[in-house]
C-alpha cells in the first residue's frame, strides 16, 4: 500500500493569536478590544512569529488489492528552539 500526501495552503497560527507578541494567549486588552491581522501568505517568510502553522492536507491511501481511499485532514508544523544541524540558533529561529 503507498500513501500520497499534498499539502495545501498555510494558515498562519498567528492569526488567531499564537505567537503573536500584542494577541497572544491569555493577555487581557479589556472588554472591548478589536484588532486583525492582514497576513500576504505568497511573500511570508518561515519566520517568527509565522513558525506555526497548519494547512489542509488531502491524503490518498492505494490498497494493495487496488482498492484507493481518499481523506483530508491537517499538517501542522511548529518549528522552535536552536538546533544547530538544522541552521537554528535561536528560540525564534525558523526554517
Amino acid at each position: 500500500m503507498t500513501v500520497d500526501l499534498e499539502a495545501g495552503e498555510k494558515f498562519y497560527m498567528t492569526g488567531i493569536g499564537y505567537l503573536d507578541p500584542a494577541w497572544a494567549h491569555g493577555i487581557d486588552k479589556g472588554p472591548l478590544a478589536i484588532g486583525y491581522d492582514e497576513i500576504d501568505t505568497k511573500t511570508t517568510q518561515f519566520e517568527s512569529p509565522y513558525v506555526y502553522v497548519q494547512s489542509i492536507a488531502r491524503a490518498t491511501l492505494r490498497m494493495t488489492d487496488g482498492e484507493v481511499l481518499n481523506g483530508t485532514g491537517t499538517f501542522e508544523v511548529l518549528s522552535m528552539g536552536p538546533n544547530s544541524k538544522r541552521g537554528f540558533t535561536g528560540w525564534n529561529d525558523g526554517a
